[in-house]
């Protein structure tokens, strides 16, 4: 891949000349030339460059195909290194799933049994972007909620989780009667009922988020939002604090039980089922077609599909 293709590449992805040349470690007029030759090249313009730099068609077909480009060459250079150096490598792992991240330590650590050489970079991401990276080859191998479908991705689904509502004793209890908090230990609680509670909801921009509203939409439900975070830690953490309820994959029932044992005793937090939505997360495992799989990836991914249990039945802590 010549100089002008990568600055290409850089270029549209940062959508800024200055950025680029930061990147890149070159001026920005440089930057500029290197795009101009690559569009006298071809015979075609690349950029808009006004209101603000944007990918033509033309740049957007170019950029689809050096991307491709790039992953191939990746894979000749680590089938190379690999002759040589058959047990020493890079894996680089993407996630976007709390599940995962539940599970990080001890995938990574049965993985090290097996690869005690291998290096393992993790990147803790939302899926969107994740979805980019693998794309242009800076991951070999992502998880996340609802990952698209995607002509360039091997994906498979790990598991179908059903959302659930939590919130703490105490301000549950000043919505509903004690024997209304039985009946969503049994049935779950009904579209009506959280429509009433204050919510702390998932970044609005988040991918988990964008799922529920296309089914809070879909189904005209209409929830009582009051704050809003991309951090889990922080929205259960003013769920602790009663300062509303969230909504929760059922699967963090374990994260939940280890804040109720510790500084919650005297206040634990519940989490209902939500049957209105449905099985609306899917945890999906992707990895880009063109990129080649060593052996050390294939049992990674073992792994991750080994580690990941199936949705609780138990649904109410």
């Amino acid at each position: 891949m010549t100089n002008s293709e990568k600055c290409f590449i850089i270029t549209a992805h940062t959508l800024h000349m200055g950025k680029a040349a930061e990147i890149l470690f070159t001026s920005q007029q440089a930057v500029s030339d290197n795009i101009r030759r690559l569009e006298k090249e071809h015979g075609v313009t690349l950029f808009f460059r006004k209101p603000q730099l944007a990918l033509t068609p033309e740049g957007r077909i170019l950029l689809k195909a050096l991307e491709r480009i790039q992953i191939i060459e990746n894979n000749m250079k680590n089938d190379l290194q690999l002759l040589h150096t058959a047990s020493q490598g890079t894996l680089r792992f993407g996630m976007g799933s709390y599940r995962v991240h539940d599970s990080v330590v001890e995938m990574l650590t049965n993985f090290r049994q097996l690869y005690p050489d291998i290096r393992v970079d993790v990147m803790y991401e939302d899926t969107r972007r994740l979805e980019e990276l693998l794309l242009r080859g800076q991951l070999d191998v992502i998880i996340g909620f609802n990952i698209i479908n995607h002509e360039d991705f091997d994906k498979r689904s790990l598991v179908h989780e059903q959302p659930g509502v939590m919130g703490t004793d105490s301000l549950l209890q000043r919505y509903f009667l004690p024997d209304e908090l039985d009946r969503f230990s049994r049935e779950g609680i009904s579209v009506k009922e959280f429509e009433t509670l204050p919510l702390i909801a998932n970044y609005p921009i988040g991918s988990l988020w964008l799922n529920y509203k296309q089914t809070f939409d879909k189904m005209d439900i209409h929830p009582h939002i009051i704050a809003s975070s991309n951090d889990f830690s922080k929205i259960l953490r003013l769920c602790a604090a009663d300062y509303g309820v969230a909504l929760c994959p059922l699967f963090l029932s374990q994260i939940i039980k280890k804040v109720n044992s510790s500084t919650n005793r005297f206040n634990p937090i519940h989490i209902f089922p939500f049957p209105a939505l449905g099985w609306v997360n899917s945890i999906d495992l992707a990895t880009h077609k063109m990129a080649s799989h060593s052996n050390y990836l294939e049992d990674f991914i073992q792994i991750i599909t080994t580690h990941i249990a199936s949705p609780r039945d138990n649904f109410t802590l």
